[in-house]
């Protein structure tokens, strides 16, 4: 069966960043509080969490636990009211069962303008050094005396990161689980530090014939499967074919070097591997580019519309084929074998036995001329 693999590296950028984020945590009892809060058509108060959930403890308990739930951000108050809604983030945290926990610190960030990374945010790590928050104090009380900002101090516009939303970490470090996801509620706006990473990203899209897709982005240590991409195979086999690809032909026909093939290739009238650098794919949802990746395809059926190929081709594999003394007759059924094998329905002429002997013959191939021979001698009379 016929399999792609398209590779291509992720291209980072690492910086040293003041962040507010929330770190995904398992919190069972603030999940009660928002399935609670989804049964009664996403509004809960206050009253609700001490009946309901606390065995009758005052109101003001249950009135913390919403405030918490409030400062996370999955609950919101509603005006002029002691009722609270379900905002959009305590839905997905319904979903995925992770309550986003906030802390404040400094982190080591990378960014991407992939177009993998829609939001910007590849990977953070806790790093926290004590001197970039007085850096960036500094820097700032310097510009509100006229200066200008120093140069690796770098403008959080220039960069493509949203704030308030949810973000694939690939890599992580120990309090960050590789294919978690953080959520980021402030970053420092003033700037952060450029910082050094010999961090090197990757990223493996494979896809099978029945539109099976799995990608996967990390580093050779680790990786993680990111929601599919949607490609589709035969659009794919028909974006090829239409390229500018000049060695490559719809439906898999004449895409090889015969004279390049291996043994087993030729035999099985598969192609092992074809490859295709720098081809740019595109999102069958919003048609938008994914990039441009180094295709490999493997196990290919292959075929030929060139009857000298195809002449060639089944001229080796006869002499392939023939591996002990063969007679006239098994001979002819032989030929026509090889000739089925030839499925567009191309005519093509194999010598006779004693055609082919004098072939080999000549080539000096001793070990089959007297395969070939050998019943001839034997039986003169039933020379093909």
């Amino acid at each position: 069966m016929i399999k792609i693999i398209c590779t291509r590296k992720i291209e980072t950028e690492c910086f040293e960043v003041l962040m507010n984020i929330g770190k995904e945590d398992s919190r069972p009892e603030l999940i009660s509080v928002l399935k609670l809060a989804e049964e009664q058509n996403g509004i809960i108060m206050p009253k609700d969490i001490s009946d309901r959930l606390l065995g009758g403890r005052p109101v003001i308990v249950g009135r913390q636990i919403i405030f918490r739930l409030v400062e996370i951000g999955v609950l919101e108050t509603i005006r002029g009211q002691d009722k609270y809604k379900l905002t959009e983030l305590g839905r997905e945290t319904l979903e995925s069962e992770k309550v986003l926990i906030p802390e404040r610190g400094v982190y080591k960030a990378w960014f991407s303008d992939d177009p993998l990374f829609p939001s910007g945010l590849v990977d953070i790590q806790y790093s926290n050094p004590p001197d970039l928050r007085e850096e960036v104090r500094k820097m700032n009380e310097a510009y509100k005396n006229g200066k200008e900002r120093e140069d690796k101090l770098i403008n959080i516009e220039s960069l493509n990161i949203i704030e308030n939303k949810r973000h694939i970490i690939v890599v992580g470090d120990h309090d960050l689980k590789p294919g978690g996801s953080v959520f980021v509620y402030v970053l420092g706006k003033s700037g952060f530090r450029r910082a050094n990473s010999d961090r090197k990203l990757d990223s493996v899209l494979n896809i099978t014939p029945n539109n099976t897709t799995r990608l996967t982005v990390g580093t050779e240590s680790k990786r993680i499967s990111i929601p599919s991409l949607e490609i589709d195979f035969n659009k794919l086999m028909s974006m090829m074919a239409d390229s500018n690809w000049g060695e490559w032909k719809k439906d898999f026909i004449d895409i090889f070097n015969f004279d390049e093939l291996d043994n087993i290739s030729r035999r099985n009238f598969v192609l092992k591997r074809f490859n295709v650098k720098d081809f740019e794919l595109f999102s069958l949802v919003n048609k938008e580019s994914l990039g441009s990746w180094n295709i490999d395809i493997f196990e290919i059926p292959i075929d030929t519309t060139n009857s000298q190929l195809a002449g060639n081709w089944g001229l080796w594999l006869l002499k392939d084929s023939i591996n002990h003394h063969i007679n006239p007759n098994d001979y002819d059924k032989l030929s026509l074998k090889i000739i089925e094998k030839f499925k567009r329905g191309i005519s093509i002429d194999l010598p006779s036995q004693q055609e082919l002997v004098n072939d080999v013959q000549a080539e000096e191939n001793t070990e089959l001329f007297w395969h070939l021979q050998s019943s001839l001698d034997l039986n003169p009379g039933g020379v093909s």
